[in-house]
Formats: structure tokens, C-alpha cells, sequence
């Protein structure tokens, strides 16, 4: 079986996303204003190359190691969270579907990545629409959520369920043929732009088509062995890891300049110890992502597959959210929603804004949410409301 590949373009292409940080953050209040990224932010993409990260480097991309796009993904992230998102989304799925399509596809989809001609991917992998068999291929039908960064895609991929064969599918399909739904009007990650699509009765070919649980790559080295859903824990894991930075340095410079002001909280013991936790907690977090990561390259490198322990704690990580808030199971109390966080407000764009000095939420509440109920994000999680109730629960601290 075929080794891990180690990307050599690695330095210079996490030089090249620090080279547009300032684009990123200068146009960030506009990108999310028209909830997706400018034009000039689409540029500077394509210019650092970070949309090829997981292609093949048989068919031109860089393939990049998991703990390579990790730190890429992290990189781009802590500069601009909803372009991070939306590009860690579209490399991972355009990555994807060159590695587990076959030669005809890849003619067709990647025929010079080199030179900038080839297709990208956005798309929703996790809720499937219908799939009818038919000669040479599927009709597909359905409607898809959360199509993250689509402005940036040329095709999109699409999870589909076949009746007849009993097989979850992931197709592959020109983005003109579904028909977009500008739904996306949300309080954060704006301009990730991840709006809703339907396809009617779309044909899709045999070619374009691929097992959704696979694990057998047919470009690529032994990345791609991973499967859909560990390579989707890897880029989320950069993703969050780059947002969870951005949080605290950006606390630490607005606590700086508070500091020494009368009655300043920035200046108490308690805001000293629970930042000073929530820095541990995180370097922990991070500690242990890329440990894990660097164990499960090498078991890559042997030609071997991830174990079941291996692959649990993959998808655990991404799940643990380092931010300055703790679990707990005591049960929600009643009372007014509290803030998105410990007193301050989030822009889309992962900057803390002005927060209420010497506030905090409530003792004890959840957020209801699809993400694990984690209020620790520089933003509420989208499609999330603020309840008591029974289950675990979030025990803000007072930070500011």
C-alpha cells in the first residue's frame, strides 16, 4: 500500500496565507455583508494555492499530510474565520473527490491543476437526497443544507441514497445544474455563504460517482485511505484550532488595553486565573491533536489503516472545544439568554467586539445545536437557541 506523502510546499504556502492576512482582515466586515468572500479575498486564495492542499500530488495538487493541513487550515483560520471555513471546506471536498473518482472523472474534473484548470467543490456530504439508478448512471433528486463556501465552487458533491443498490453515494455535478437558494442570513460565519441547493431529476454519470464509506483511493497516497469522515475531523480540527487562537489573542490585547483603568476586571486574580486556564486548556487541546495526528501518520506510513482507538479519538478532537468554558451535567436553570460569550459579542470575522465590562451569562445554561452545545466559538452556532434544560450544560466563567 502506498506511503503518506509529505507536501514540500508546506512553508511556503502557510508564507504565502500570512502575506494576505491583511486582505483577509480588511475586507472581512465586507464579506460579511454580502455573506460570502469579495472578490479581492477570492483572489488571494487562488494566489496562495490552499484550495490544492488535498489534491493529489499525482494530479498536480499538494497533498498535504494531516498534521501539513492541519497547521494550514489553523493558519488561515486564525487570519479570518468564515474564509477559513469556507476554504477548509472546498479544498477537503475538491481533495476528496479527486482521490476516489476514477481516471475518466479525473480527465474531466482535474485536467491541469498546475495551471489553475481545474474544478472545485462545495457541497453537502452528510444528508442524502435520492439516487435512482438508471443506464450509465443516477438521477438525482433532493435538497441539501449548509453548501459552505459555493461562491468558491465550480461543481458541487452531493450525498445521494441509491434504494435499489443500498448504497449511500457521493456525486459529482457541474454547480449550474442545482438550483441555489440564498438562505444564508445568520448571525456569524456569514460569509461563509452556506446557503441550501436542490437538484430535480439530475442526471449524474456512473464516472461521477462514488461510494460514500469508501476508503480506497484511486489517485493519492495513503491520506486518502482515511476516509470521508476522518479526512472531514482533520480539517475541522485545523479550522477550530486557528478560530480558538484568534479567541484568546484577541482577548489578551483587549485585556491590555483595560489594564491599569479604575476597577479594571482584566486586573483581578479571578480574570488572571481563568485566562490562564483557558491558555493551558487550549495548548493542551492543541498538544494532543497534533500528537495524535503525528501517531496516526505513521500508522499511514506502514501501509496500515487507522485502528478503531485511532480513528475514535480522530473524530473526538474537533469535538473538544478548547475555549474558556467547561462542562458540566448539573441541570439549566431559568432566567434571560445569556450573551454568545462570558460578556462579549463576535463578529463573523472571530474578533471579539466591545464586551460589558464585569458581566457574565448566567450560572447555567445549554446551547441547543447540532455542534455539541458549546458556546465557546466566536460566534453562537448557527441554527442554535438559547434553553434550560436537563442536559450537559455550560458553566460560564466571568472574564472581563
Amino acid at each position: 500500500m502506498s506511503q503518506l506523502h509529505t507536501s514540500p510546499e508546506f512553508d511556503a504556502l502557510t508564507h504565502r496565507i500570512d502575506e494576505i492576512a491583511p486582505i483577509l482582515r480588511g475586507e472581512a466586515e465586507k464579506c460579511e455583508e454580502l455573506r460570502r468572500p469579495t472578490d479581492e479575498v477570492v483572489r488571494a486564495l487562488g494566489l496562495t494555492g490552499v484550495l490544492k492542499i488535498g489534491i493529489p500530488a499525482e494530479l498536480g495538487g499538494y497533498e498535504f499530510s494531516p498534521s501539513q493541513m492541519i497547521r494550514a487550515v489553523e493558519r488561515l483560520s486564525y487570519h479570518e474565520a468564515s474564509v477559513g471555513w469556507a476554504a477548509m471546506i472546498v479544498q477537503f471536498v475538491t481533495g476528496a473527490t479527486a482521490a476516489y473518482l476514477g481516471q475518466e472523472a479525473a480527465a474531466d474534473l482535474f485536467a491541469d491543476v498546475p495551471a489553475g484548470r481545474h474544478a472545485l467543490l462545495a457541497g453537502q456530504g452528510t444528508r442524502p437526497g435520492e439516487a435512482v439508478r438508471v443506464d450509465g448512471g443516477y438521477r438525482i433528486s433532493g435538497r441539501w443544507s449548509f453548501a459552505s463556501g459555493i461562491p468558491l465552487a465550480s461543481h458541487i458533491h452531493t450525498a445521494a441514497f441509491c434504494a435499489e443498490t443500498g448504497q449511500a453515494l457521493i456525486c459529482t455535478l457541474p454547480k449550474e445544474q442545482a438550483r441555489l437558494i440564498d438562505n444564508w442570513d445568520v448571525m456569524g460565519l456569514r460569509a461563509t455563504h452556506s446557503i441550501d441547493y436542490v437538484c430535480e431529476d439530475v442526471f449524474v454519470p456512473q464516472t461521477h460517482a462514488f461510494g460514500a464509506a469508501t476508503m480506497e483511493n484511486k489517485h493519492g497516497g495513503a491520506v486518502y485511505r482515511l476516509g470521508l469522515v476522518n479526512l472531514a475531523a482533520v480539517c475541522h480540527t485545523g479550522w477550530a484550532l486557528g478560530v480558538g487562537r484568534r479567541l484568546l489573542d484577541e482577548l489578551k490585547a483587549l485585556a491590555g488595553t483595560k489594564t491599569g483603568t479604575p476597577n479594571a476586571s482584566v486586573d483581578t486574580d479571578q480574570f488572571h486565573a481563568a485566562f490562564a486556564q483557558a491558555e493551558a486548556r487550549f495548548r493542551a487541546a492543541r498538544a494532543w491533536a497534533m500528537e495524535l495526528w503525528a501517531d496516526n501518520e505513521t500508522t499511514l506510513d506502514r501501509g496500515e489503516n487507522l485502528s478503531t482507538e485511532q480513528e475514535t479519538l480522530a473524530r473526538l478532537v474537533p469535538t473538544t472545544p478548547p475555549g474558556p468554558h467547561r462542562p458540566s451535567a448539573r441541570p439549566c436553570t431559568s432566567g434571560p439568554a445569556p450573551p454568545p460569550c462570558a460578556g462579549a459579542t463576535y463578529s463573523g470575522s472571530s474578533a471579539i467586539s466591545t464586551p460589558a465590562p464585569s458581566t457574565s451569562p448566567p450560572a447555567r445554561w445549554c446551547c441547543n445545536t447540532a455542534a455539541g452545545g458549546w458556546p465557546a466559538w466566536p460566534r453562537t452556532p448557527t441554527g442554535s437557541s438559547w434553553t434550560s434544560c436537563s442536559a450537559v450544560t455550560v458553566i460560564p466563567r466571568p472574564l472581563v
